[in-house]
C-alpha cells in the first residue's frame, strides 16, 4: 500500500465518464481474490449485479430520434439498480429526493455525526443488521431524550439519520450522519402546540460531551444485552470474548476509548439541506470517479486525509485488498440505511409535516 500527496484541483474533473470502475476491477481480479477469500451469498448477488450492469446480460432498450427524417438510433443497456453499484445511484437518488422536497421545513438545520471506537468494527461487520440497528437506536434515543428535556427543548423533534459504514480509504468506519431541524413541537398544559426554536450556540443543538456520553451508554447497554441473550455473534478473531469476564474487560476498553459526536457546519436553509442529502444519501463506498488507475494487479484511488486538513491524496492497494475493502460495505438485503424519526417518521408523515409547518409559520 502506498500513499502520496496530490492537489485538490487535479482531482476535481468530473466531466464525462470515469476512466475506471468497480465492475472493471471485479471482472479482472475477482478470480485471484477468490483464491484466498469466500463470498457470502449476499456478496455474490451484489458482485453478480455489478458485473452485469449496463451489459448485454441485462438486455437493453432502443431510443429513436423524434425528428422527422432522422433514422438515428441509440442502443443502451439496462442498469442493475443495485444500491452498491456506483453506476446506478443517480436515478435512485433523484427519485428519493423528489419525495423529500415537500417535507423540508422553513427553518435552519443542524448536522451531527455519531461515531464509534474502532474496537467495535469487527463486531459490527460480523453482526451487521443487529449492530447497525443498535447504532440507529442509540442515536435516536439520545436525541429524543435531549429533545424531551425541558432544559433543552421540551418537545418532539424530527430528524433524519443516514448510515455510512466506510472511511475514505474503504476501511470499516460505521457512523451516522443526522440532519436535525433546529427546533421542535412543544405542548403546553392546556394541550396547545407551538414551535420551539433553540437559539444557535455554535454548531450543536445540544451539548456535545453530554450527547456523546449518553450515546455511549445507550449503545453499550444494548450491546451487552444482545451478548448475554446470545444474539451477538463473535468474530473469528475475537472468539475469546465467549468468556464473560473477557467480554466485560473488552467492553471496559471500548468505554474508555474516545466516543466522538461532532458537528459539521449547520445548514442555513432547506436548499442547503437538499444539496447535502442529494450528495450523501445514495453514496456507495467509492465512486468510480475516485479510481485513478488499474494496472499490474493494483488499484489506485484518491481519498481525503481528514487528519491532514482534508488533503487529497492517492492510495494504492492490491486489487484483492481493494475488493475485500469494497465488499466490507455490502449491506444485508433490504436493510434501511436512511431512517426518519419523530415528526419526520413514516406514519402519517405528510399530515405531521403539514402540521409542523403551520406551527413554524404561525398559522394554527
Amino acid at each position: 500500500m502506498t500513499s502520496t500527496n496530490r492537489q485538490d484541483k487535479d482531482h476535481e474533473n468530473r466531466s464525462g465518464r470515469a476512466k475506471h470502475d468497480v465492475a472493471e476491477i471485479l471482472g479482472q481480479h475477482l478470480p485471484v481474490y477468490l483464491r484466498d477469500h469466500k463470498l457470502s451469498p449476499r456478496q455474490f448477488k451484489v458482485v453478480k449485479k455489478i458485473l452485469a450492469c449496463r451489459t448485454s446480460i441485462l438486455g437493453g432498450h432502443k431510443r429513436e430520434c423524434d425528428n422527422e427524417g432522422c433514422d438515428h438510433e441509440d442502443q443502451s443497456y439496462n442498469s442493475c439498480g443495485d444500491r452498491h453499484c456506483p453506476k446506478c445511484q443517480g436515478v435512485a437518488k433523484n427519485k428519493w429526493l423528489k419525495k423529500r422536497l415537500g417535507e423540508l421545513l422553513p427553518t435552519g438545520y443542524f448536522h451531527v455525526v455519531f461515531t464509534i471506537p474502532h474496537l467495535l468494527n469487527a463486531l459490527a461487520l460480523t453482526n451487521k443488521s443487529l449492530f447497525y440497528d443498535i447504532l440507529f437506536k442509540a442515536v435516536a434515543d439520545t436525541l429524543k431524550a435531549f429533545g424531551r428535556d425541558p432544559a433543552y427543548l421540551g418537545g418532539e423533534m424530527g430528524f433524519l439519520a443516514i448510515l455510512q459504514t466506510w472511511g475514505q480509504t474503504l476501511i470499516a468506519h460505521p457512523h451516522l450522519h443526522v440532519i436535525i431541524p433546529e427546533g421542535g413541537v412543544s405542548v403546553d398544559d392546556e394541550g396547545n402546540e407551538r414551535w420551539v426554536e433553540i437559539p444557535r450556540k455554535g454548531k450543536y443543538l445540544f451539548p456535545r460531551k453530554a450527547m456523546a456520553n449518553l450515546f455511549r451508554g445507550k449503545l453499550i447497554d444494548s450491546l451487552k444485552k444482545a451478548y448475554y441473550k446470545g444474539k451477538l455473534k463473535l468474530p473469528d478473531t475475537q472468539d475469546e470474548l465467549s468468556d464473560n469476564r473477557l467480554f466485560e474487560i473488552f467492553i471496559d476498553q471500548v468505554v474508555n476509548r474516545r466516543w466522538n459526536v461532532f458537528a459539521k457546519q449547520p445548514f442555513a436553509s432547506p436548499a442547503e439541506v437538499m444539496t447535502y442529502i442529494g450528495r450523501y444519501t445514495h453514496r456507495v463506498a467509492i465512486s468510480n470517479y475516485r479510481i485513478l488507475a488499474v494496472e499490474k494487479g493494483k488499484v489506485s484511488f484518491e481519498y481525503k486525509d481528514y487528519k491532514d486538513k482534508a488533503t487529497v491524496k492517492t492510495m494504492t492497494l492490491t486489487a484483492s485488498e481493494f475488493i475485500r475493502r469494497f465488499l466490507l460495505h455490502v449491506l444485508p438485503s433490504g436493510y434501511h440505511k436512511i431512517r426518519m424519526y419523530g415528526f419526520w417518521s413514516n406514519g402519517n408523515r405528510a399530515k405531521k409535516i403539514a402540521r409542523v409547518r403551520r406551527l413554524i409559520l404561525g398559522d394554527r
